[in-house]
């Protein structure tokens, strides 16, 4: 933020204090409380904190101008500088969407809804690296002829050279049956308690447990199962999977395999020593295995239900082997041992360490371009387009634009049109909330389903699912925004509806509702991308042309080189994330 000359001579104010990142951090945990509460525990604002123009960040700001104001007037204190309260704005309105819209309900969400929901087919596509989970506990016990744990129990099983994967051979197990009543099985243990060298599986715990299968020729009457057995019982402690799925050729599996398996296996504690997993073939035919993965998911679990926490006087009553998937809680929560169960107790940082540094990692690389590109294109827009950056207009009305005021609040807060709007749709939001509370009372919404007008069988599914309905939100950034911003806006949602007219007059079957919808929003911004490159191409050689040179003439936060140079590092940085967590490089740099 410049100080328009008043420290002294043109430059930035300083706005990355410890005042101002302490309470970010503050305004960040309150943010977070807030979506929790309203989305998780009460279910009643699951899209709050998502708007681009994050709800919760101007809660935040609000309250911090009107903490500010009042120490101002009662002390002559203020708490934070024009360019701190910025810098605070800036953090809550990044930090809002990938909270509330990122986090929870993409990041999060939508990878480990793939594995609670057990969907097999397609949970090899998702990276495991951005989920939470512990080690695999079997990892490459199929991968090896000889192993010291694996054993065969009946019928025959050969290891044999096989295509895995397009262009990966691996000599894997392979078990056939000639005849009917035939059984083959193969047996390995994995530890149930520590001390063997070796993670072991806990009891009472959720685990993933998935195998890659190539069933071959099997009989009518043929299966494959894995069960499990717990230390030198010979019942069956459990059957996890009993399937006849045959083989089939996808995009993630060339080659004919396909994952089976089940989320939520829990082991019960009399498995005091080893658990013993047993893959079999019963009945005519052939069946390969490949790649068995055994995850505990307790991360998962514990994020939608917490942890199970017992008291130091309840823990210490517990055996060693009953402790094992528990937490303590000290007697005193102010001693060392209290604040470092604070600290760590409730978040499982091994199982997390991957997706936080995978997301994080993302994430960065994200606002790092990002903060490129405006630097690149500001003078462009703002200064050559005039463009007002209609969102930047609340946040910038609410905090002021001066960092040296006589008063103790922006000149905004003292405008009766202020009031007189805020008091208008608070009072029109606050019975809508009413009427949600007691049914009895009318319902002030404005909704208009369109569908029901437009009932015209031409039209397809123009205005199906199409509400007209007005937002005090949406309204009020509205009133903000150029009138051909508008205009763009509205004229481009109906040409991306109006696909359904033209599928239905054509008959291409065209509509919005397709499973290509989100390739169109991708390609939309791809489109726009290549719009800008063209459109503004002059000025891009002009900043390609001053980078060669050296010079900052812009005026700039950073020159233009360094822009270029941030913007490349960031793209190699994508490229070696993408590597990383096992997503090709070109899928990364697109």
């Amino acid at each position: 933020m410049t100080d328009g000359g008043e420290s002294g001579g043109p430059g930035y104010l300083r706005g990355i204090t410890l005042r101002s990142v302490s309470l970010s951090l503050l305004g960040i945990l309150l943010m977070s409380l807030i979506m929790m509460f309203t989305g998780g525990v009460t279910r009643t604002g699951g899209a709050i904190g998502a708007e681009t123009l994050s709800t919760t960040a101007v809660w935040m700001i609000i309250a911090l101008t009107a903490a500010s104001g009042f120490s101002f007037a009662a002390f002559r204190l203020r708490i934070l500088s024009k360019a701190e309260m910025y810098c605070v704005l800036t953090a809550t309105l990044i930090a809002g969407p990938l909270i509330g819209h990122g986090f929870w309900r993409m990041m999060f969400s939508s990878l480990s809804g793939i594995a609670i929901s057990a969907n097999f087919e397609f949970i090899d596509a998702f990276p495991k690296k951005l989920w939470p989970h512990g080690p695999n506990l079997t990892a490459g016990t199929l991968r090896n002829s000889n192993p010291d744990n694996v054993r065969v129990t009946a019928g025959r099983v050969t290891w044999e050279s096989t295509e895995v994967e397009a262009g990966e051979w691996a000599e894997i197990p392979v078990l056939s049956n000639e005849t009917g009543g035939a059984v083959s099985a193969l047996r390995f243990e994995i530890p149930a308690s520590p001390g063997s060298g070796r993670d072991p599986i806990l009891p009472d715990q959720p685990h993933l447990l998935g195998v890659l299968v190539r069933p071959e020729n099997l009989s009518g009457e043929a299966y494959y199962y894995c069960r499990l057995y717990y230390d030198d019982d010979e019942t069956v402690g459990q059957e996890v999977f009993t399937e006849r799925l045959l083989a089939k050729k996808t995009l993630l599996h060339k080659t004919g395999f396909r994952r089976v398996g089940a989320y939520g296996v829990k082991i019960p504690f009399r498995a005091r020593e080893k658990v013993i997993l047993e893959l079999g073939l019963t009945g005519a035919g052939k069946v390969a295995f490949d790649d068995f993965q055994l995850y505990n998911v307790s991360a998962i679990e514990e994020a939608y239900e917490g942890r199970k926490i017992l008291a130091e006087s309840d823990f210490e009553r517990l055996s060693e082997s009953d402790r094992r998937g528990h937490k303590m809680r000290p007697a005193s929560l102010m001693s060392v041992k209290g604040v470092w169960f604070l600290l760590t107790a409730y978040l499982p940082f091994r199982e997390w360490m991957n997706p936080l540094i995978g997301w994080g990692g993302f994430v960065s690389l994200v606002l790092a371009g990002t903060f490129a590109m405006v630097n690149i294109m500001r003078r462009q827009w703002v200064d050559n387009e005039r463009f007002l950056i209609p969102l930047a207009q609340v946040p910038r009305a609410l905090l002021g634009t001066r960092d040296k005021s006589d008063g103790a609040v922006p000149e905004i807060w003292k405008h009766p049109l202020m009031w007189a709007g805020f008091a208008t749709a608070f009072g029109w939001s606050l019975l809508r909330v009413w009427s949600q509370v007691n049914p009895a009372l009318p319902d002030f919404n404005i909704e208009i389903n369109l569908y029901s007008y437009i009932t015209d069988a031409r039209f397809g599914n123009m205005f199906q699912q199409i509400p007209l309905s007005v937002s005090a939100l949406v309204l009020g950034l509205a009133l903000l925004m150029d009138f051909q911003v508008l205009l763009s806006l509205f004229l481009g949602f109906w040409l991306f509806r109006s696909q359904a007219w033209f599928g239905e007059a054509t008959g291409l079957d065209i509509t919005s509702g397709t499973k290509l919808a989100r390739s169109q929003v991708m390609a939309s911004f791809i489109t726009y991308a290549g719009l800008i490159m063209i459109f503004t191409r002059k000025y891009l050689f002009g900043v390609i042309k001053e980078a060669i040179a050296g010079t900052n003439k812009s005026g700039e936060v950073i020159s233009y080189r360094s822009a270029l140079i941030l913007l490349a590092a960031c793209l190699a940085g994508s490229a070696i994330w993408g590597g990383w967590v096992g997503i090709s490089p070109g899928a990364a740099l697109l």
